[in-house]
């Protein structure tokens, strides 16, 4: 009787880092879904800010464009 307690216990905190390993993982995913979001935004942006700098003439052009 002894040993199947000791088994028993065994599978139940297998299946407890199996749970805490697979919430983890949601967690790891859900902040790079939200970095990707962040991301898209600032590159939409961005091109936004240079379709408008190129509308306006290039007057928002850097010195470093300049030889």
């Amino acid at each position: 009787m002894d040993r199947w307690i000791v088994v028993h216990w065994f599978e139940l905190i297998t299946l407890v880092l199996l749970c805490l390993n697979l919430w983890f993982v949601f967690e790891v995913l859900k902040v790079l879904r939200a970095v990707k979001d962040c991301l898209m935004l600032l590159a939409g942006w961005l091109d936004k800010t240079r379709s408008e700098s190129k509308r306006e003439g290039g007057a928002g052009t850097d010195a470093r464009d300049d030889p």
